[in-house]
């Protein structure tokens, strides 16, 4: 029962890291263009 939970939560977390690099590597820019335009808003306020 417990090794099949402990399965499942790394093969969860295996797809979401390669979910979040292959993203990553295609939107590196538009992060940091996002992130930049959440930081001047905020500093706006």
């Amino acid at each position: 029962m417990l090794s099949t939970f402990i399965v499942v939560v790394v093969v969860v977390v295996v797809v979401v890291l390669a979910v979040v690099v292959g993203l990553g590597t295609k939107s590196k820019i538009q992060t940091l263009k996002t992130s930049n335009w959440m930081m001047t808003s905020s500093t706006k306020r």
